[in-house]
């Protein structure tokens, strides 16, 4: 299955509830064997980067 998660912030940028509960639950997901892609749309984050990829 294909999943994407949206979120305002990702580690390592941020590293609150949110964002720990994001990373916690896409890397359960692909270790099931989905694809997980996330999208975080932080002005802070100026490329693309493939985490865990």
């Amino acid at each position: 299955m294909q999943i994407l998660f949206t979120v305002h912030k990702y580690p390592p940028e941020s590293l609150g509830g949110t964002e720990i509960y994001t990373v916690t639950l896409a890397r359960a997901l692909a270790a099931a064997g989905h694809d997980i892609t996330v999208f975080c749309p932080s002005p802070a984050v100026a490329k693309v980067t493939i985490v865990h990829g």
